[in-house]
């Protein structure tokens, strides 16, 4: 496969080439060879196998970065390395640093009640203009056991220490949590998660934070044809270092939703999303509310219609300022297939702000595809969309032949 051509969502229109190369020695291997490149930017090639995630490599030229990695599996057991090393060029010479990195994770299903995650990963990285060198360890062990049926619960730790050979900045986080999955005998799922993190970060000055958070939810059928869901999140900070502007933090987000199947062919979803922020050391406060619905419909193997509304409102409260804004959004599509060789779809995107902020946006597309003979396919599309204050009109015609695909675009702006 052979790409070139401009960015057309990129400010600057820069040109890009992409080639790929794959083979399949057998039906549960693959191997993925891909090079892509930016003018005057660097090139970089990836060496893959996306099927199996057995073994995968990269080559960067602008970061200069090389990376590989390789899994095995044996059993109910699997086992991955990798190993990497990165180097970042200043221009002024400034912040020269190479970075060593290896680490490996692993995963055990023992027994069908009893699942173990660990990992570890490690880095070290050097500043060649200040002659220190950071060790990056980090380590991680999460744990799930089902002992009857319907319970499912398990403790998660994570640690991450960097320290560096002589004076410079540390940092020290740990976490530790609990989850939990309960189905109760009238058929509702209730989850809950639980945590504490703590960070120590020390660079002149030492300071200390932690964090509390937990999560709540629950899932219902209250009918055949109606289900319900809620979940609700919060965490608290405390920080005592002004200079990162955190201070003490509270936040809160909860989201309620009803999904109703009037039939098998229809799928309506309706839900409202809110979230807090508030910071009392800055006085600082912000609110966001979000109402939604989704209709899902289709017609045996023909038709298929998908649209979604959504109005959100934003109050940001920042000292003795306040800024309100409303932003709605209207999207839908609509897929047709007139029989086996020929199908169309079209959609529509159309966003609004309201309410001290006015801009509106369009994203509209159109696409045909027809199947001239069992192994010849031809596809034609078009969208006109909005990107940086500017309107961009794209087209592009796709033929998937026996052994060859063949694409080619357009764009205006």
């Amino acid at each position: 496969r052979l790409l070139y051509g401009p960015d057309t969502d990129s400010k600057n229109e820069r040109k890009f080439y992409n080639g790929s190369f794959e083979i399949k020695p057998t039906k549960a291997v693959s191997a993925f060879v891909n090079y892509q490149g930016y003018k005057n930017e660097g090139d970089r090639i990836v060496f893959d196998s996306p099927g199996t995630d057995l073994f995968g490599a990269l080559y960067d030229r602008k970061s200069s970065t090389i990376s590989g990695g390789l899994k095995g599996r044996f059993s109910n057991r699997q086992l991955g390395f990798n190993y990497g090393q990165r180097t970042y060029d200043d221009k002024n010479d400034a912040l020269d640093s190479k970075t060593t990195f290896f680490g490996f994770d692993y995963f055990c299903r023992q027994m069908a009640n009893l699942k173990i995650v660990m990992n570890y990963d490690y880095a070290q990285k050097k500043l060649d203009s200040l002659g220190t060198e950071l060790k990056d360890n980090a380590f991680g062990l999460a744990i799930l056991y089902r002992p009857i049926s319907s319970l499912t619960l398990g403790p998660e730790f994570k640690y991450r220490s960097v320290k560096p050979n002589g004076n410079g900045p540390k940092f020290t986080s740990y976490l530790t949590g609990l989850t939990l999955d309960y189905v109760t005998p009238y058929g509702t799922t209730l989850t809950g998660e639980f945590g504490y993190e703590g960070r120590n970060s020390k660079n002149g000055d030492e300071v200390k934070s932690n964090l509390i958070y937990y999560s709540i939810g629950g899932r219902s059928r209250i009918h055949k044809m109606l289900a319900a869901r809620l979940i609700y999140k919060g965490q608290n900070r405390k920080d005592p270092d002004k200079i990162l502007l955190t201070g003490v933090e509270d936040r809160t987000n909860m989201l309620a939703e009803l999904e109703f199947t009037p039939c098998k062919h229809a799928e309506i979803q309706t839900g409202y999303k809110s979230s807090n922020r508030e910071n009392s050391d800055i006085n600082t406060k912000a609110d966001v509310g979000s109402l939604y619905a989704t209709l899902e419909t289709w017609y045996r193997e023909k038709a298929e219609l998908s649209l979604q509304g959504n109005i959100t409102n934003v109050k940001y409260d920042w000292e003795s300022s306040e800024l309100k804004y409303r932003y709605n959004s209207v999207t839908g599509q609509l897929t047709y297939n007139f029989n086996k060789e020929l199908a169309f779809s079209t959609g529509l995107a159309y966003f609004i702000f309201k309410k001290g902020i006015q801009q509106d946006k369009v994203d509209v597309k159109f696409a045909a595809r027809y199947q001239f003979m069992e192994h010849a396919k031809f596809g034609v599309s078009y969208r006109r969309y909005e990107f940086d204050d500017t309107f961009v009109d794209s087209a592009r015609f796709r033929a998937d032949l026996v052994k060859a695909e063949f694409t080619i675009g357009l764009a205006r702006k």
